[in-house]
């Protein structure tokens, strides 16, 4: 289905500035709408507005509301499979079909489909600016309007002092976390490493302690060591804001050469493998338990013997 591509965040700012005409709205299939109450926007998982209060026909509704570009967006997103979304009591989105509602909750309930965009009160192009100038103003900005009598010159050099010190510290963590590896290495038949206490993300650089000696060069010839290091990056950028520190842990938990130990090299290249589903099912299992693992992977029972040799039981 063809639309406008969106972004969310423009749905919610037509929703909370009600840039609709609201005596007109209606549903796709013909009943009328009225907001009594807009709810309460989330940022976390779940629907994006907790607590409206909304009148569909002559039903008067409290529950959730959840939004997408597209109507086809709530099976895209999987949310019929998911309980933390059966109280949504209203699916707004900019495009749709008034053929078309997708939206079956865990439970089984229709969810009700509002398209907005017949109904803007403006165009799209000038809600879209509305948009942009408002994440400039001082509601989504706390510094907004406070820097005017600072000189140019003085904010650069700020800019420049603290974009420089982020860089150290990320670079000290790099160096510490190298040799944690190293120390990881030296120990692993002795005692192996435990991941205690919460991963720290940023600071500052003196509170970084030196707890192991200087590298020499042979060691930092390992190319695992730098591998594992960008690996654990790349895995941290996954997790965005809110998973960072678990994604931190995963990546810790299930080291890159474990990873590599099942078969992910050989799908890359497209090569046979004996356990196509090991990597998600080895990923799943650490999070999740076995359990969903064996629910996500229909083959998790076939390749039991081999993920057992990894040290999944």
């Amino acid at each position: 289905m063809g639309g406008i591509p969106i972004h969310e965040q423009l749905l919610r700012y037509i929703w909370s500035r009600r840039a609709f005409r609201p005596s007109e709205l209606r549903t796709s299939d013909g009943r009328s709408v009225e907001i009594l109450s807009p709810g309460k926007f989330t940022d976390g998982a779940g629907p994006d507005v907790r607590d409206a209060l909304i009148r569909i026909g002559s039903t008067t509704l409290a529950g959730d509301v959840e939004f997408h570009q597209d109507s086809v967006g709530w099976k895209q997103h999987d949310h019929h499979l998911k309980p933390s979304y059966n109280r949504v009591i209203l699916h707004v989105v900019l495009n749709g079909s008034h053929r078309h509602n997708s939206a079956t909750t865990e439970s089984g309930r229709i969810v009700p489909l509002l398209i907005l965009l017949p109904f803007l009160s403006r165009s799209l192009e000038s809600l879209w600016e509305e948009f942009i100038d408002d994440e400039r103003t001082s509601s989504s900005l706390a510094c907004f309007g406070k820097t005017t009598r600072i000189p140019q010159k003085t904010i650069r050099q700020w800019l420049h002092k603290v974009d420089v010190e982020r860089l150290e510290l990320r670079i000290l963590r790099l160096q510490e976390r190298l040799r944690e590896l190293v120390a990881e290495t030296e120990r692993r038949l002795a005692e192996p490493w435990g991941n205690y206490g919460r991963p720290k993300l940023e600071g500052f650089p003196e509170e970084i302690p030196i707890r192991y000696p200087e590298l020499s060069r042979r060691v930092l010839a390992d190319r695992h060591l730098w591998e594992q290091v960008l690996y654990e990056g790349i895995m941290e950028g996954l997790g965005y804001s809110r998973n960072r520190v678990p994604f931190i842990r995963l990546a810790s938990a299930v080291p890159l050469r474990l990873v590599r130990s099942i078969g992910v090299g050989d799908q890359i290249n497209r090569a046979a493998t004996k356990t196509p589903k090991a990597p998600e099912a080895l990923f799943i299992s650490m999070t999740c338990g076995k359990s969903l693992a064996s629910h996500y992977s229909r083959d998790f029972e076939k390749n039991g013997e081999e993920m057992r040799k990894i040290g999944i039981e």
